[in-house]
């Protein structure tokens, strides 16, 4: 079962749901979660053979139109079936399905079950210095993973697959307040929702990964305003996921590396006024040699003068 949220995306759906169609193990059943669009997002997923669901009333956003789709779905499903949830804008490579299901299906003796199979992605279209730079920092994060053999700590919405039954447990553990916020599958009020669901199946107990093999491309912010507003939102709502957690096991590794990145952010000024002071030194320095190196030839400065006239 794979459900894509859309939100206006008649540009891109297509590319999308091509790229569902062409996986060597296709999806039971492709549901695309129209999200209040007013364009032709719902009429292309249909000719695809995509089955649309529009959402009624959603003013939560993707967290708030996969709720309800979920609300429904779950309770259908089986705890031996699987959902793969993806942005619109992302293309699967051809064996993405087959080899997402493999690895969520693989129990390892003495590790927590899976719960939950991400990708690795690379940005398209590559246009300008800030796509470029986009790239080669998706590029630094895949080669991460690979050196830790796939284990993620943050599962992205590019296209992620989740046993249905963690899922319903995600709900149930929300209902029952073992987990900080929200009464459905996604917490509504993050900004960061794919952030928050790694954090609260980390906190029940599952392991979550991102093999090297299950690779995808998606969509890059074209323009530097636009990259700066998503970075700012990724940023906040991570640190607002951190203070609805607390501190906790799961969560210490996060607040650690936020609190490197801030620090590193704080000494920026400081390494800047020190290269700065290093400077004014060297050229004092310059100075006196300078003089030396004159009076060592002969005379000193009036020496030079009166051989200048």
């Amino acid at each position: 079962m794979v459900l894509v949220t859309a939100h206006n995306e008649e540009a891109l759906i297509a590319e999308t749901l091509q790229s569902l169609a062409a996986q060597t193990r296709p999806a039971d059943e492709v549901i695309v979660v129209a999200d209040r669009c007013t364009d032709r997002t719902a009429q292309i997923s249909a000719a695809h053979g995509a089955r649309v669901v529009e959402s009624v009333g959603n003013t939560q956003a993707k967290a708030g139109a996969l709720n309800q789709v979920l609300d429904e779905l779950l309770p259908q499903l089986s705890d031996d079936d699987a959902v793969m949830i993806m942005d619109s804008d992302t293309s699967l490579s051809p064996e993405f399905i087959a080899r997402a299901a493999r690895r969520l299906h693989e129990q390892e003796p003495g590790l927590p079950p899976m719960g939950s199979v991400g990708a690795i992605f690379f940005g398209y279209p590559l246009r300008g210095l800030v796509c470029h730079l986009q790239d080669n920092e998706y590029v630094r994060y895949a080669r991460e993973l690979h050196r830790r053999h796939g284990r993620a700590d943050v599962l992205t919405g590019t296209a992620s697959l989740y046993p249905a039954k963690a899922l319903r447990h995600v709900h149930r553990a929300r209902t029952e307040h073992t987990l900080p916020r929200g009464d459905a599958v996604y917490d509504v009020q993050s900004l960061t929702e794919d952030n928050e669901l790694t954090l609260g199946l980390s906190h029940l107990g599952y392991r979550c990964a991102s093999p090297c093999a299950c690779v995808v491309g998606t969509e890059l912010m074209p323009t530097w305003s636009r990259l700066y507003y998503q970075r700012l939102r990724w940023q906040r709502g991570a640190l607002d996921n951190l203070r609805a957690y607390g501190l906790t096991r799961v969560t210490l590794p996060y607040v650690c590396r936020q609190a490197l990145t801030y620090l590193s952010v704080a000494f920026v000024p400081f390494f800047f006024l020190h290269r700065a002071g290093m400077r004014e030194g060297l050229a004092d320095e310059d100075q006196i040699a300078a003089s030396a190196l004159i009076d060592w030839l002969g005379g000193g400065p009036d020496h030079w003068d009166s051989m200048a006239r």
